[in-house]
């Protein structure tokens, strides 16, 4: 009997540690913020993640608290999730102008093109006189329209060498050529329209133009080449 009344009273007297265990939202934030006063993001992230998690099942929602777990994750080079939390930091409507450059940031380094180019558009249309959006946003663009010009390039090289010796598919190269020289102009517009003094740009757009026939607006591109 007085085995059990001690197992009993020992029970007791370590409940009190047990109950400690329990951690709150406030609590995770507390330790977050050390670690991320030590730079160790990776443990900040996690802390704040688990604040997160202990906000939802009270049904809370602290607005700073996404955007900071977002730079940590990002700090800690866990993109697609930085990402996620800089999507809901401007839901949320907080510091949104910056929670888009590092949602586009954390995308394009996750390399999740379909959200990064989402992310992109919708920043650009609540900020367009955002300049970092509109770099990155113009790099994007250029990127696409040279993939579509590279191609065109090397249906228009195939068919300069079959203008004489077959004719036929001469004029199948040459319709690729154009088909894909369409796709890329609206791309290198836009990124001119952007950022006009991106490497080469002036360059690609001369030969789009040239290899739809667009003479007026080749030269107008060459013009700008010769003033650089």
């Amino acid at each position: 009997m007085r085995r059990i009344l001690f197992i009993v009273a020992a029970l007791i007297a370590f409940s009190p540690v047990f109950a400690q265990e329990v951690k709150t939202a406030d609590d995770y934030i507390r330790e977050g913020k050390t670690a991320y006063e030590s730079k160790d993001y990776k443990t900040a992230y996690e802390a704040f993640y688990q604040a997160i998690v202990e906000n939802k099942k009270a049904n809370v929602v602290d607005t700073a608290l996404y955007y900071n777990t977002g730079y940590c994750a990002y700090k800690s080079k866990n993109y697609a999730e930085a990402g996620k939390l800089f999507n809901r930091a401007i839901q949320l409507d907080y510091k949104k102008d910056k929670a888009y450059l590092f949602a586009a940031n954390s995308f394009k380094k996750a390399g999740n093109e379909e959200e990064l180019e989402r992310v992109l558009i919708a920043g650009l249309a609540d900020y367009p006189d955002n300049d970092k959006l509109q770099k990155m946003q113009s790099i994007e663009v250029y990127k696409k329209g040279l993939q579509y010009y590279n191609e065109a390039s090397q249906h228009s090289q195939a068919a300069a060498t079959m203008v004489e010796s077959d004719p036929e598919r001469y004029k199948v190269e040459k319709a690729e050529s154009e088909k894909y020289y369409k796709e890329a102009m609206p791309y290198l517009e836009q990124a001119f329209q952007l950022d006009p003094s991106l490497e080469n740009l002036i360059e690609a757009l001369t030969g789009v133009y040239e290899g739809l026939g667009m003479e007026e607006k080749a030269n107008k591109m060459r013009s700008m080449e010769v003033e650089e």
